[in-house]
């Protein structure tokens, strides 16, 4: 089951779906490493951690997406799936613009990161 919202909105065919997961998956992984970069790792092992905690992060997802999938595959022959489908992909959007809007307020307003710093003057 598919929403169409690309032939729906853009009047175009959705993009592949390979190419969409592994942009999604790149520019998750950038916001992730410029977050890494805020904290202190230390100069030893920098490599050896970096790698452990990617493979760490790739393996919670597999064993995350596991039941996920055998949860989901067992909902959709369900006779509700195609509602069930639609309520939670909009309510996926509408959680993103949400935490969107919530991120570019901290942004804008100076309640990010640089604002909870405390700077000590000599």
């Amino acid at each position: 089951m598919a929403l169409c919202g690309f032939e729906r909105v853009f009047k175009a065919p959705a993009p592949d779906l390979l190419f969409m997961v592994f942009a999604f998956g790149l520019i998750h992984g950038f916001g992730l490493s410029t977050r890494l970069q805020s904290f202190e790792l230390g100069a030893d092992q920098f490599l050896a951690k970096i790698l452990s905690f990617n493979v760490g992060v790739e393996v919670g997802q597999v064993l995350a997406l596991i039941p996920i999938v055998f949860v989901l595959k067992k909902i959709q022959q369900a006779k509700h799936y195609p509602v069930f489908y639609k309520v939670v992909n909009i309510g996926l959007i509408v959680a993103g613009a949400a935490l969107l809007a919530y991120q570019l307020y901290g942004f804008f307003s100076g309640q990010g990161e640089v604002a909870a710093t405390v700077h000590t003057h000599s």
